[in-house]
């Protein structure tokens, strides 16, 4: 459960990074993988599903996007 809580605590933090005005549009995607990464590791944490496979779908997909991104700077 607290690695629900902690996932919980940077899915917001990287919310609202994302849409804070003050950061550029391509830091804003770069928070937006970085929010399905953690979305996907609170779902992990709060062990909801009664498998693991959606919410590895989700942070194994965020973290593929936020590797892509990083790699085309």
């Amino acid at each position: 459960m607290m690695i629900a809580f902690l996932a919980e605590c940077g899915c917001f933090a990287s919310c609202y990074l994302q849409t804070s005005a003050k950061v550029s549009k391509s830091n804003q995607k770069l928070y937006s993988d970085l929010t399905f990464v953690f979305l996907g590791l609170t779902l992990l944490g709060a062990d909801i599903f009664k498998t693991a496979l959606l919410p590895g779908l989700i942070t194994i997909g965020g973290a593929f996007s936020l590797l892509w991104d990083l790699y085309k700077r």
